[in-house]
């Protein structure tokens, strides 16, 4: 693999040529690196993905926009994002935003892991065919192969109408040999609509919050529970594994793991990881549903 300035580098003069751009939008700064955008600069946040039994074991790294303006106010240097739902804009910064998530992926000391890449589902209509193409010339220049991500697209972004379009260019994706994620943002309980379109794109992994409300441990949690263990089987039963998101206390720790949740994520789970050098598992559950002891453009913004 090239040395990382040779292959920012090189990515760079590709997005030149590609969107014949004066110079290129990458950099690298402090050891991070970052894209422009307009008067934006775009960089990588990491949320690890962990085994719900086994919090110390991670499954992969969901990757998250951050951004921020050094000339321009934040407020007005957004009207570059509203801007780019013109296709060819939208393209082009999906594109980049992807090729910055990686190239700093590339940095994390277990690399080996599944890199979760949110992708804007108006993208995904936008572009036509042989979706993931681009994105396969770019992880080969990284020495790194579709099978080691996981397209990420949110089911609050776009409804029934579009599911047909969308269903159809993740299937080309899948045929390239990237997996597929479906994110439910909104409460974890998927309206009908939202459960038609997981069965419809018959996702990899199924992405939810947990819905257990900041202090569980003050309240009766059973229906709760009830409706993410429902929420959960559906997807299991259609072959996808289930991240419960947005764990922030032990207590939801247990209630995700009682749920059947296959892999969580969390600021819980890295506060315990500086604390003790390792996250703590989750308590067991027993069968009574209680416990002995969980839109700017939709490419991840943190």
């Amino acid at each position: 693999m090239l040395l990382p300035s040779l292959l920012i580098g090189d990515l760079g003069n590709l997005f030149k040529q590609e969107s014949a751009l004066d110079e290129s939008p990458l950099l690298l700064r402090d050891g991070q690196v970052e894209g422009r955008f307009g008067d934006l600069y775009l960089s990588t946040v990491f949320k690890h993905i962990r085994s719900a039994a086994q919090p110390g074991r991670v499954n992969g790294y969901q990757a998250g926009l951050r951004l921020y303006a050094e000339r321009e106010s934040p407020h007005f240097a957004l009207d570059d994002f509203a801007n780019a739902q013109h296709t060819s804009a939208l393209i082009n910064l999906d594109r980049l935003c992807r090729t910055i998530h990686l190239l700093n992926f590339l940095g994390l000391p277990d690399n080996d892991a599944r890199l979760f890449l949110p992708v804007n589902p108006n993208y995904v209509i936008a572009v036509k065919k042989n979706h993931g193409a681009y994105f396969e010339d770019v992880l080969a220049r990284c020495e790194r192969s579709p099978q080691q991500v996981v397209v990420s697209v949110s089911l609050g972004l776009w409804d029934g109408r579009a599911a047909t379009a969308v269903a159809r260019g993740l299937e080309n994706y899948r045929a390239r040999g990237y997996q597929i994620a479906l994110q439910s943002e909104r409460k974890p309980h998927p309206e009908n609509s939202e459960l038609a379109l997981l069965r419809e794109i018959n996702p990899d992994y199924f992405i939810t919050p947990h819905g257990f409300g900041p202090a569980p441990d003050r309240f009766d949690t059973t229906e709760a529970l009830s409706r993410l263990r429902s929420t959960i089987s559906v997807a299991r039963g259609l072959g996808a594994e289930v991240v419960v998101e947005g764990v922030a206390s032990a207590r939801q720790a247990d209630l995700s793991l009682a749920a059947g949740a296959n892999w969580v994520q969390g600021e819980y789970y890295e506060a315990e990881q500086q604390r003790t050098g390792s996250a703590r598992p989750a308590a067991p559950a027993n069968d009574s549903g209680d416990i002995d002891l969980g839109a700017l453009l939709a490419v991840g913004f943190a």
